[in-house]
Parts: C-alpha cells; structure tokens; sequence
C-alpha cells in the first residue's frame, strides 16, 4: 500500500515574487518532481485564500506532508514586522511544521536572506537554523529550472517515503503472517488432530496461546508498528554498521530472548497434552499399535494385577513392558464408565474413540467440576481417587520429553504449530519491551544531520503504552492455564484435592513475563510523565494495567468456577465482547495522530501574538 506523497508549499501573499507567480511554478516543479499531493493554499483561478476551514486543512495538510517548503521573498520580513502582536497564518504554519518535525526547506527568492533570529518571534527561533537551499533562485525562473534546484532535497524525501511504504507493507504482511500462525493456523491443525469438539477444550484452558492471540494479538502488533517501523527506519538511514547496531540492540536482544525462551519451552520436561500425539493400544481404543500377544492373551484379573503391581508378565521381556504398561493404563481409564456415564452429554470430555487426549479430561475435570449434578459422592470420589494414582503415573511418564522414545511417542502437528506460534509471541511481546526501555532512555538522532528528533519518540512511547497495557490483558487467560496444568501434575488428591495446594513454582514463567511487562510498561509511564506531561495517557494506561492484573487475581481467586465456564463459547464472548471495545476507546486516546491534534487545537492561542 503506496503511501500518498506530500508537499506542502508555505509563502506570504503580498511577498515581491506573488506576481510572477513563482509559488505556482514551485508548486509544479514539486509535481513534476513525483509528488503526488501540493497544498498551496491560493486558489489558482482567482488568487485569493481558501475560506473554508483553511486552518484546519493547512494543520492537517502541514502534519501529512513529508516536505515543507517555505518561500521567502524580499518582502517576508516586512510583512512579518506588520503581524507581530497579530495573526501571522505564515508564522504559524511555520511554527506547525517544527511543531512536527518536517523536512523543512527554506527557499531564498530574488535575493532574499535568511531572517536574523533575533527579528522572529520565539515560537519559530529555530527556524533561522535550517539550511536554505543553497542554489539562488529568482521569481522569472522556469518551472524546469525551479525543479532542477529542488531536485536533491526532492529525492531524499521521495527515497524516505519509498522506504517507509517497504517496512510499513513488509510490517503488515508479516503482521499478518504472524497472527495467522498464531491465531488461526494452531486452531486448524488443533481441530485435524483431535476433532473440533476436543480442541475448544483445549484451546478453552489453554486460552493465553489460543484463544488471546486469536483475538488480542492484533491490538498488540498494531500497537508496536509505530515504534518498530521508527526504528527501522533510522536503521535503514544510518551511514555506518555501528549506528545502525545502535538502533537494532532493542529487535537484536527481543529476537535472542524469543530464541531462549523457545529452547526452553520446547526443552520443557513437562509437556502440554496436546504437544504430543498418543495412539494408544487395545483395549479400550480403536487405533494404535496391536498388543503383544501375552499381553492381550491376558485375562482381565491378570491385566489389572500386572497394571496395579507392576509385575511383568514371564512372555514379555522386562525392556518393551514399560511402555505398555503406561499406554494401556492410559487407555483403560475409568473402566467402570463412572466418569463417562456422569459427564455423559458434557462434551468434548469423551471423544468418540476413547482415546488421547481423554486422560488429561479425566485428570482435571471432576476436579474443577462444580455442576451439583456431576459433583463425585463418597463412593464414587473413592473409586476415581485410587484409579487415577495410576493414570497419572502414566500420563507423567508419557508426557516426559526424557520418555519419548522408550514410548514411542510422536510429536503432534499441534506441537510444531505451537511452537512457532510461541516464539512468535513471545518475540512480540518482548520487542515491545525492549522497545519500551529503549525508547526511554535513548534519544534519537537524524542520521542525516545528527539533530534530536522529539516527536517520533513521544509517538512510540505513546503507541508502547497502548501496546503494553493491551499485552496485560494476557495475564487472567494464563491464569486459567497455569490452575488447569496444576490439576493434572497434582499428585495427591486425598483429603478432598486439600493436599493440592498453591505452588509458586508452577507459575514462575509466567510471573516473570509479567513482571517484564510491568518493568516495559514502568519504563515508558516514567518517560511519558517525566519528559511529555501526559499525566492522563499515564493514568488512562496504569488503569487499563490494574484492570488486567486485578482480573488475574480474581481469575486465580475463582478459578474452579473460571474453569468451569471456560468450556462455553458464551463465556468468551461475555469477556472478548467488553475487551475489544475498552481497546479500541482506549486507542483513540493513544493514537499519535489524535493525540498532537488535541495538542495543536489547546495551543492555537499561544501561537497568537507571536
């Protein structure tokens, strides 16, 4: 997507080179030039200003514009004499594009210099500092002639725009990929793995990595393209190789965290249940490996006093007993249809064929279960708490990374998408971070003159507010998780699951992702506070970040009965409904454009006068 190339052309009506209509010509040359769009504000067929809401369109036009040529004639300075104290619309578009940070060009007619400093008002001091084009010109010259003057400037600025359409589409292609595998992509090969009834359970409490990239992730990318794209860009302008590494430190050190964090989480011992797909044996399945004949030669009394002991049967050599030993005890949980005849009509708990990925069901659900009617009595919560000590063994042991090969256990698809879908997320979010703190403490500097650029800082902290304060919105869907994977490595549930109590070890990764994203989110409060005084953005932001740690706690403080409902839709939709409206209300307050036009409109008085 081309993005629409702008000049805007700032000149005095009564200056001595109006009547050789050289403001016209420049406005042509600029055309010829290759740019698409040339605000004059003259009306070409009677050479008077526009009246309908001229300032407006000029402020909008001026904030737009990638160039900012200001003509100055022989007469400027009189005429800026004649306005002070007064309305000066030369002046104040001046004061605008500085304001902005424009490509300014000062362009010297008919003999004319630059204004002393000491003869502008203070608003536009620093325009006196701006190099003038250094090729005299005068108001008989020729459109071609003109053109041929402006031509180096020109084509910088063309050559930026050229620049910020490549990383702005290659941004939103690869936000698009990105949100695709994560958000999509996952939920496809889910439903081909384990059926599209199963995968909702699944995906329902494992939500922070299925179903929050699925619907919040946009709202995080469209929060740090701004900043990204910015540091793109200085890297892209940058002479040498170490002011380019000084811009790409924040992407460099977020992309080799990602890279850690994915060793890490794929090196887990402790996997997920969908990272692995089981094909369990007879009985009690309809796929799999067939059983050793000396096992399924077994009468039922031996079967169950070899998975109860251990012992090995004389046929089957000590070696290969192990592994079925684990995916038969896997595949002949609740024998008795207790569970299956009480959750009966409560899907995805049973799958068609009995098979994987029931035992992580039948570990977790009749804990968190709170349906009065489904509630285990005395007898029946007996009978499931001896049954599961040895499916849970089993299931540990499958579950192992250390144990794939002695069970023959195949990595799911679902795996693999997951992992890409991990590093993915974890990369954006940690470029956000390192952006956050990098933007704080660093200033950026114009590789092409070496000057401070204040306002695509300010527009990145102002976008990584945004951005941070929507990744918070993570925290209660890992919750849900953190509480379910606790259930299923619960080792004892006697006493009525009373043994199983709170352990902060499960929830480390987590606690320090978090914390990071506090430290990121502290990090450009204190900028935005301390150098730009936007004491509201910092409240607006800090209230979104407390709503979102306050939902974790309550999420953690309620999270048999969150649980429960994260099996239906409606749940999800009563929480994503409210959220993507609060995120995009909260964007309007965020959004740079927004928020300098607020800006130019409170401050129009104090460009009066100058």
């Amino acid at each position: 997507m081309r993005e629409p190339r702008k000049a805007f052309v700032c000149y005095r009506h009564l200056d001595s080179f109006v009547p050789a209509q050289f403001h016209l010509k420049v406005k042509a040359a600029l055309e010829n030039l290759g740019f698409d769009e040339v605000f004059l504000d003259t009306d070409p067929e009677d050479g008077t200003r526009a009246q309908e809401d001229y300032e407006a369109k000029a402020f909008h036009a001026i904030e737009t514009c990638g160039l900012f040529v200001a003509l100055i004639g022989t007469n400027w300075l009189k005429l800026l004499d004649e306005r002070k104290g007064g309305y000066d619309a030369t002046a104040r578009e001046i004061r605008i594009a500085l304001y902005y940070e424009k490509e300014i060009l000062p362009v010297l007619v008919d003999g004319a210099a630059m204004p002393a400093p000491n003869r502008l008002p203070k608003a536009i001091r620093n325009f006196r500092y701006i190099a003038a084009l250094e090729k005299p010109l005068a108001s008989n010259d020729s459109t071609t002639a003109i053109g041929h003057a402006l031509e180096n400037t020109a084509k910088k600025v063309l050559k930026n725009y050229r620049s910020f359409d490549l990383w702005r589409s290659c941004y939103l292609w690869g936000s698009l990929a990105i949100w695709f595998v994560c958000g999509v992509l996952i939920h496809i090969v889910g439903i081909s793995d384990y059926g599209w009834k199963s995968w909702w359970g699944m995906a329902a409490v494992w939500g922070g990595f299925f179903i929050w990239p699925a619907v919040f992730l946009p709202f995080a990318l469209f929060g740090i393209y701004r900043p990204f794209v910015t540091l793109l860009g200085f890297i892209v302008r940058s002479s040498g190789v170490r002011q380019r590494m000084s811009y790409a430190i924040p992407l460099i050190a977020s992309t080799l965290l990602a890279g850690l964090a994915w060793a890490v989480e794929v090196h887990d011992p402790d996997e997920a249940p969908w990272t692995i797909q089981v094909a369990l044996p007879l009985p009690g399945c309809q796929r799999g490996p067939e059983l050793p004949t000396a096992i399924a030669t077994l009468s039922p009394d031996d079967r169950q006093h070899w998975l109860e002991s251990g012992s090995v049967p004389n046929a089957v050599p000590t070696r290969a007993a192990k592994p079925w030993w684990a995916l038969i005890n896997l595949s002949s949980y609740d024998e008795a249809g207790l569970l299956q005849q009480k959750y009966n009509g409560a899907p995805p708990f049973w799958l068609t064929d009995k098979c994987w990925p029931n035992a992580f069901y039948y570990l977790t659900v009749p804990i968190y279960n709170s349906n009065p009617d489904q509630q285990l009595n005395d007898r029946e919560y007996h009978e499931y708490q001896i049954s599961r000590i040895q499916v849970q063994k089993s299931f540990a042991d499958v579950l192992l990374n250390a144990n794939r090969s002695i069970y023959d256990v195949q990595n799911s698809w679902t795996a693999w998408a997951y992992r890409a879908s991990f590093f993915l997320i974890v990369w954006a979010g940690l470029s956000g971070i390192s952006m956050a703190i990098y933007f704080s403490m660093v200033s950026l500097r114009d590789p092409n003159d070496d000057s401070i650029k204040v306002r695509p800082r300010e527009d990145a902290l102002l976008c990584l507010t945004y951005s941070m304060a929507t990744v918070m919105t993570w925290i209660p869907f890992r919750m849900v998780t953190e509480y379910v994977k606790f259930l299923y490595r619960c080792s004892d549930i006697s006493n009525n699951f009373g043994k199983c109590s709170f352990d902060i070890t499960k929830y480390m990764p987590d606690l320090l992702l978090t914390s990071l994203f506090l430290v990121g989110y502290l990090f450009v409060t204190i900028a935005i506070l301390r150098e730009y005084r936007r004491f509201a953005l910092a409240f607006y932001g800090s209230a979104m970040t407390a709503i979102a740690l306050l939902a974790g706690y309550a999420v953690y403080h309620f999270h048999e009965q969150v649980v429960s409902l994260a099996g239906y839709w409606q749940f999800y939709l009563v929480v994503v409904v409210p959220s993507i409206l609060l995120l995009l209300s909260l964007w309007y307050l965020f959004d740079p454009s927004a928020v300098h036009s607020r800006d130019r409109q409170r401050d129009l008085g104090i460009f009066d006068g100058m």
